[in-house]
């Protein structure tokens, strides 16, 4: 890993839905980096160290799925991962719940994202 650092790493596909979502975080008063595919933010997890990963499911070039079973078995587990999406599937849902990755379906109240990234790096500090 490298010394570069930044506390939160937005994974979407969706441009004005990553823009939105890094400003709030960067509101918030943490800093962001962003990634548009599960592909991309994994180049960046493997040089970079980031407090916790918000990422979207369903993208053309590396889903959330396969970023978090490469993240949890190459690099650091430890790493609190979030998933957004509109995905519904049991199937789906239930492998994230296999990785002990939570799922926030798209349209969440923006507090939710917020709390869940205050506890993830709360416990990444401590």
């Amino acid at each position: 890993m490298g010394n570069n650092t930044a506390a939160v790493l937005v994974v979407e596909d969706v441009e004005l839905v990553r823009t939105t979502l890094a400003r709030l975080l960067q509101r918030w008063g943490w800093s962001v980096a962003v990634a548009a595919s599960g592909d991309a933010a994994f180049d960046l997890l493997c040089t970079h160290r980031y407090g916790c990963v918000v990422s979207d499911h369903q993208m053309p070039a590396g889903d959330g799925l396969s970023l978090a079973r490469r993240w949890n078995a190459i690099l650091d587990p430890t790493t609190p991962i979030l998933i957004q999406t509109a995905e519904r599937s049991t199937e789906v849902l239930n492998a994230y719940r296999a990785l002990s990755v939570p799922v926030l379906m798209k349209g969440a109240d923006p507090d939710q994202v917020r709390e869940w990234v205050q506890q993830a790096l709360k416990l990444r500090r401590e």
